[in-house]
């Protein structure tokens, strides 16, 4: 028989788990702090056919170190047809961002709008296949994009996802090539122009493939920007095109502060901010002693646009050539065309540290890195920044976007137009947490009644 005291502590501790268990029920309902809830913000998804734009942005291209306009652009549904038919990937409704180009098509582009000047025609077709001829030497085309906007950051956690993709420029002129009469005539071309063009693309592809650069992999990628505070520009029409920034081509060519990096812009900033780029040059193309993955890192000053400097420097990992942390992390992968490619940077403000993960979401393959920014950056407060995603095209790789979204730990009040992505009601426990804390509480009683009840029997 129980002694009273016993009693007592049985029943004591019998109540004590029933309180833990609805207390970690709880806690998986609500979160054990404010700071555990997330809000995640679109800021495009042109995913599944959709074409949604939630936010006011910017453009800002590059070709060759100069300012152009020609992308960042949009591709509607009717256009990226043909983005996707030149890959293994038959994706009729997607439209996609092209944030840049190769330079290879840059000129192609230019040289058919020429064409379409009947005065030009001649010294146009000339210069253009020089040029092009020259180009299907060389892997490297240093052409850039990004989009920019606004971002009002709450002092936490902070996640940028993207999703992209790109296409090879050898097998767009393969297409192209195969039903360019229809192509031309769409565009307006003039008929006795055409057999111009036609000829054209046919060199152009016998000097591709007598070349096999059709073999060179894709470079040079996809760029995130955090943390900018620009005073000489903004997100609104009037900077469309036209914000104050450096390329590294212009600046140092395009092996500084990286050996593999492309033509990456620097636009101005106040203050100094973040660059990441995932490029699968590195590794597949080329590698170097200190170089493990396939990341570049840098923190960028460029307080007046045209003179930009990078930390560290010089590269704790590749040496004193280089600036930034250049080739770091671990794992690589070769993305085939039309693939795509799920890219995660976060940065966490309390141990100044970055993450970044790119996974090819066709193979299953992967990059990743983890780094902590030490002194080269101080973790910047709550407010208004510019956050932005970028592309560099090299290895004859035309990238662009399908989803951006950014992803913040709630610190504070969250602003609009948000949705929150933690659970946040009694609806959003599991299942599971229910049922077993259910359960438990029963058995509680029918063992704490029993003990109660014999208890009063043996008296």
């Amino acid at each position: 028989m129980l002694s009273k005291s016993r009693l007592i502590v049985v029943v004591s501790m019998m109540l004590l788990i029933a309180l833990a268990l609805i207390s970690i029920t709880t806690t998986a309902q609500f979160g054990t702090t404010p700071s555990q809830y997330y809000t995640t913000q679109v800021i495009m998804n042109l995913e599944n056919g959709q074409q949604n734009f939630t936010v006011p942005h910017v453009y800002q291209g590059d070709n060759n170190g100069t300012s152009i306009n020609l992308w960042p652009m949009y591709l509607n549904p009717l256009l990226a047809g043909i983005y996707w038919n030149s890959t293994s990937h038959a994706r009729p409704n997607q439209p996609v961002l092209e944030l840049a180009t190769s330079e290879l098509l840059a000129d192609l582009t230019e040289l058919i709008t020429n064409l379409n000047n009947v005065g030009n025609t001649l010294n146009s077709a000339i210069n253009g296949i020089y040029s092009l001829s020259n180009e299907l030497t060389s892997r490297q085309y240093n052409t850039a994009g990004v989009m920019f906007w606004n971002e009002t950051y709450n002092g936490g956690l902070v996640k940028i996802t993207i999703v992209g993709t790109y296409f090879n420029t050898l097998s767009f002129l393969k297409y192209l090539n195969q039903f360019l009469s229809i192509i031309l005539s769409n565009m307006g071309i003039p008929p006795y122009i055409s057999p111009l063009i036609s000829l054209l693309i046919s060199h152009l592809l016998s000097y591709a493939e007598s070349s096999l650069a059709s073999s060179f992999p894709p470079a040079d990628g996809f760029e995130i920007y955090l943390f900018l505070t620009p005073t000489t520009w903004g997100i609104s029409p009037a900077y469309n095109n036209s914000i104050p920034y450096t390329s590294t081509i212009a600046w140092k060519g395009t092996t500084y502060p990286s050996l593999i990096e492309g033509d990456v812009i620097y636009p101005q900033s106040s203050t100094p901010y973040i660059v990441v780029q995932w490029d699968p040059y590195w590794q597949i193309g080329n590698r170097t002693n200190g170089a493990t993955g396939q990341w570049n890192v840098w923190v960028v000053s460029n307080t007046n646009g045209n003179n930009p400097s990078v930390d560290p420097s010089p590269s704790p990992n590749i040496g004193s050539l280089y600036a930034g942390w250049d080739g770091i992390g671990t794992g690589a992968f070769q993305p085939n065309p039309g693939d795509r490619i799920n890219i995660t940077v976060t940065y966490d403000p309390f141990t100044n540290t970055l993450t970044g993960v790119a996974t090819d979401l066709t193979t299953g393959q992967s990059a990743n890195f983890t780094l902590n920014l030490g002194n080269y950056y101080t973790p910047p407060s709550s407010g208004n920044y510019v956050f932005g995603v970028g592309a560099s095209g090299g290895g004859y790789a035309n990238w662009a976007l399908l989803y951006v979204a950014v992803t913040q730990q709630v610190l504070t009040s969250a602003g609009a137009n948000v949705v929150i992505t933690e659970p946040t009601g009694f609806s959003a426990v599991p299942i599971w947490a229910v049922v077993v804390d259910a359960v438990a509480i029963v058995i509680i009683a029918i063992s704490t009644t029993i003990l109660i009840m014999s208890r009063r029997s043996r008296r």
